[in-house]
């Protein structure tokens, strides 16, 4: 299972679906995307636009870490 932020994302995928069926989402939460050179960590927003009938992700990096180093 993967887990982000002690959230499994199964749950946000389960939020996104709910939004996209119910025609109202918005959710913003964390996320760490773990790269070799360093991890971005980053904000998510999922936006349902009724204009448009999409659905919108927005991501804002908002840090940049090392990884941990092996052994840890």
């Amino acid at each position: 299972m993967l887990v982000n932020f002690g959230v499994p994302v199964k749950d946000f995928y389960g939020r996104f679906m709910t939004g996209l069926r119910e025609r109202s989402l918005y959710e913003t939460f964390g996320f760490v995307f773990k790269f070799d050179h360093g991890w971005r960590n980053v904000a998510i927003t999922l936006f349902y636009s009724e204009k448009t009938d999409s659905v919108w992700v927005l991501i804002s990096q908002t840090s940049v870490t090392q990884p941990p180093k092996p052994g840890f």
